[in-house]
């Protein structure tokens, strides 16, 4: 069982919230961003489903909490709303990577029984499955002569 480590550090909107510890040694190390407005009703569930997914697939991964401050942030964060969790700088939800409409307010995700303010457990798997493909692509091309 990975354990997690949780550090608290500010600087501008970044604050590293948490870096998995004893992973498998060929995952890598991924970025995950979680970007909220201040009150959102569901940054902190957002933040524990993504630790809990990493922790289960024994993916290391530095976690950081990005709050938004203000609309001039969203568009610049390309912002979808809050939460929104991005691994290595791609939106979870596949279908939202082409979209440039941002906004400050929650944010829905898909779910089989209609949206929800949470993305489903299965959409934060993927997306870190294919965080973990690219780097071990990205690996192999750096050993290749």
């Amino acid at each position: 069982m990975a354990n997690l480590n949780v550090l608290i550090s500010q600087f501008a909107v970044w604050s590293v919230i948490g870096v998995t510890l004893n992973t498998r040694p060929d995952a890598g190390k991924l970025k995950v961003e979680i970007l909220s407005f201040d009150g959102c009703p569901t940054a902190r569930s957002a933040c524990s489903l993504v630790e809990k997914v990493l922790k289960r697939k024994g993916v290391a991964a530095t976690v950081v909490s990005v709050k938004v401050a203000d609309y001039k942030a969203v568009k610049r964060l390309r912002f979808f709303g809050s939460p929104t969790i991005r691994i290595d700088g791609k939106d979870i939800e596949r279908e939202k990577r082409n979209v440039n409409t941002f906004t400050m307010a929650c944010r829905l995700y898909k779910n089989p029984g209609g949206s929800v303010g949470l993305p489903p457990d299965k959409m934060v798997s993927d997306a870190i499955d294919e965080a973990v493909r690219m780097h071990e692509v990205k690996r192999s091309h750096k050993t290749k002569p």
